[in-house]
């Protein structure tokens, strides 16, 4: 019996190579599960497209304000059909107390900035930006702001809900156009006026 368990050596060998080698095969992974499977949470095609469409607009938002710097307007003569002889500068703001607002819309911030100094900037945290047609709704902490393109030449027309917002020597109007068409619009003189 002694000699049925008796294996020749170069059998030992061989058994253990070959109990070593299956081992160790069956603990290799093979090669296309080499990171444990994971499943990942996909967005459904609706869900996808309405996070596309998300930020699409938020994009548009960007771009529509961000190029540059709203100027205040005042509505001088309500009942003209001519946009840049409706609005216009209003004088005191700029003339005399000089405190009026221009609006910069940045990725991340809308800034208040004076009229009268550049240097004079008030920032504001922005949330987010959404644009639904002529209409780009941007929500900061406190406030919501609406703004609304009410002409193509164009126009907007700001309307802020929750807080107001307040900065020293920085007057927000109700009417804006982009600073490179300001020249376009109705303007008085502020001539010799030490304001």
């Amino acid at each position: 019996m002694n000699n049925l368990l008796q294996l020749p050596k170069y059998g030992i060998k061989t058994f253990s190579v070959c109990c070593l080698s299956i081992f160790l095969l069956a603990c290799q992974s093979t090669p296309g599960n080499k990171e444990p499977f994971v499943q990942e949470e996909q967005d459904s095609p609706k869900q996808a497209k309405i996070k596309e469409q998300a930020l699409l607009q938020e994009q548009r938002a960007e771009d529509v304000l961000s190029s540059d710097k709203l100027y205040p307007l005042a509505l001088l003569l309500p009942e003209s059909n001519n946009v840049y002889q409706k609005y216009g500068i209003e004088f005191s703001g700029v003339c005399y107390a000089c405190d009026l607002a221009k609006i910069k819309i940045t990725a991340r911030s809308i800034q208040l900035i004076n009229v009268c100094d550049d240097k004079d900037v008030t920032t504001i945290p922005k949330l987010n930006a959404v644009i639904d047609g002529d209409k780009i709704t941007i929500k900061t902490g406190q406030q919501l702001l609406i703004i609304t393109k009410i002409d193509k030449a164009p126009i907007y027309q700001l309307e802020i809900k929750g807080d107001q917002l307040s900065s020293d020597n920085k007057r927000i109007l109700k009417y804006y156009t982009p600073e490179k068409l300001i020249k376009k619009f109705e303007q008085h003189d502020c001539g010799d006026f030490q304001g």
